[in-house]
């Protein structure tokens, strides 16, 4: 309106062919009044303004908005409250004392854009118009005494009317949520003042929001929900009492607002008026706040195409090692590349959540895709185990040992008669066992004299007595064998004795195969059991996603009512 009439002006007086409004017209004529009036009560000379009433009076608009400025801001201190406002709420004869509701402000929050949420941060930069709107009587006018202008611009700067080139008082209403200060983020702007003292303030610029987001259990299908509180910070509510403008909220407004190739979208908006007690030090001090309920939606299918189908095809991956046979390296290869393929694709997408207590849908499938494929090379680990396994039993060496001592512990505790008739038994099976022995020690003890004896004869001789050596190391090493209940020494001694197909004997064989057989056996159990239990598990988190997203906010009462 302010430059309309400017432009009006500028054009009238330019313009030759324009036609002057004529004396009798009513703001000529009214505003020359008020003006002759104004200068008779200074004093000032009755035929100048004679002179000065009866002619035209074609001053630009321009001329009339610094009279105007002028004339308001003359007394004006921007950053006194304006108390006479205030003051004329209060009902001093009444009982109850101070029934003040503070200067009523309008506020408004025009959404432009999601510029970003950051989860991991739990922080919300949103692109806004923030709108206010509140009654200074300080600064209201009578139009026809200044060329009849409606609005007058005032500029405030750095975000508060305090400002050092601040013109004008402005409420303190800030976000107390904030990241960062909105003096620093919003735009500097002029506000626009009306006759009967009512101030319009909007500006452009980014809100920079600490969340506390609610709905990310469902991550990647969320919808987030983040609350965003504004007030006074230095004024109770019997100064400034913030109050929705309108519905308190608008979305879009013009062609460049909205979404295009972005994660978040906004989708719903909920706008309360919240009034918190006072505190004990000032009862009749109430903190009235506007708290806005946002709701963005984020795009899933960027997360599926890139993290969960890809974990569903490692998993996968790690089921065809399944159908590999165990004597092939690649088996163990494959399964462990797929489970260290899946995590890595997990670390990509936790980087960009919060490391918090709560768990979220992407963290359970993650995690359970993850077990399939550690018991993938589990199972894998088995089957090649019980491929090349030669033994007669699973139980390891050290149990073995373990019940060798005990035996030999419970022999101790017996009694004296059955302690003697052990020891007989053990006599006599050393006695049958030394005959072997006395025997080795015999033939070694021979075969040194003998060869001692023919030592000065021929070479033949002594081939003799190097063959009688082998046969006697024979001996030594089947007695050890014999031997092998008190020691298992028969997995050191494979590697000495072994046949064509790499068996040590036809027993370690006849093991093998029964072995195998098991292998076998494990791996047809797995080929159904390991992929049967992932898609049902699939079908059950999937379906758990499709449900719709939903998040709840608080229920906000006023236990303390308006004043």
């Amino acid at each position: 309106l302010y430059a309309g009439h400017v432009a009006s002006h500028y054009n009238n007086n330019n313009n030759p062919y324009h036609r002057q409004p004529p004396r009798n017209h009513p703001t000529v004529s009214r505003t020359t009044a008020d003006r002759t009036r104004r200068l008779q009560e200074d004093g000032g000379d009755a035929e100048s303004t004679s002179t000065t009433t009866n002619n035209n009076d074609t001053r630009p608009v321009e001329t009339y908005a610094a009279e105007l400025r002028s004339h308001l801001l003359e007394t004006y201190d921007r950053n006194s409250y304006p108390w006479h406002s205030a003051w004329q709420q209060s009902d001093s004869t009444k009982e109850d004392g101070d029934h003040r509701t503070g200067v009523e402000v309008r506020f408004s929050l025009n959404f432009h854009k999601v510029h970003k949420l950051n989860v991991a941060e739990s922080t919300a930069h949103l692109v806004v118009w923030v709108r206010m709107q509140w009654n200074d009587p300080r600064l209201r006018w009578d139009p026809a005494e200044f060329g009849n202008l409606t609005k007058a611009y005032f500029w405030v700067q750095d975000g508060i009317g305090g400002g050092e080139v601040s013109e004008v008082w402005t409420p303190d209403i800030y976000l107390w949520n904030q990241e960062e200060s909105m003096d620093k983020t919003l735009a500097d702007a002029y506000a626009a003042a009306s006759p009967n003292g009512d101030v319009y303030w909007s500006r452009p610029g980014l809100i920079k929001a600490t969340c506390k987001f609610r709905g990310l259990g469902s991550f990647p299908f969320d919808r987030l929900g983040c609350e965003l509180e504004f007030g006074s910070w230095a004024y109770s509510g019997l100064y400034i009492r913030p109050v929705k403008m309108g519905d308190g909220f608008s979305i879009g407004g013009s062609e460049t607002a909205g979404q295009s190739f972005a994660e978040f979208s906004l989708v719903d908006v909920f706008v309360h008026e919240y009034v918190y007690p006072p505190f004990p030090a000032a009862p009749e001090e109430d903190w009235p706040v506007l708290i806005y309920e946002i709701s963005c939606q984020r795009a899933s299918k960027p997360y599926v195409r890139g993290h969960l189908l890809l974990s569903v095809m490692l998993n996968f991956c790690g089921f065809a090692t399944l159908w590999i046979p165990p004597h092939v390296g690649e088996r163990m290869g494959l399964a462990i590349t797929t489970l260290l393929a899946s995590v890595a694709s997990e670390l990509t997408v936790s980087e960009q959540l919060p490391n918090a207590e709560e768990v979220n849908w992407f963290v359970i499938f993650s995690l359970i895709s993850m077990l399939f494929q550690v018991a993938i090379v589990f199972q894998s680990t088995v089957v090649i185990y019980f491929y090349y396994f030669t033994g007669s039993s699973l139980k390891p060496v050290y149990i073995k040992w373990m019940e060798d001592r005990w035996q030999t512990y419970r022999k101790g505790k017996k009694s004296p008669d059955e302690t003697e008739i052990g020891r007989t038994t053990q006599h006599n099976n050393d006695a049958g066992n030394g005959s072997i022995s006395d025997t080795n020690h015999t033939v070694r003890a021979g075969t040194k004299t003998k060869t001692n004896s023919n030592d000065s004869t021929n070479d033949d001789n002594k081939d003799n007595n190097k063959n009688t050596e082998n046969d006697d190391k024979s001996i030594r090493i089947e007695n050890v064998h014999v031997d092998h209940h008190h020691c298992d020494f028969e997995g050191s001694l494979r590697h000495l004795r072994l046949d064509a197909e790499g068996f040590k004997d036809e027993q370690a064989k006849i093991n093998n195969l029964r072995w195998q057989r098991i292998s076998r056996r494990v791996d047809d159990l797995s080929r159904l059991l390991f992929p049967t239990l992932y898609i049902i598990f699939l079908a059950v988190i999937i379906a758990e996603a499709g449900e719709s997203p939903t998040h709840h906010f608080p229920v906000y009462t006023n236990d303390f009512p308006h004043a």
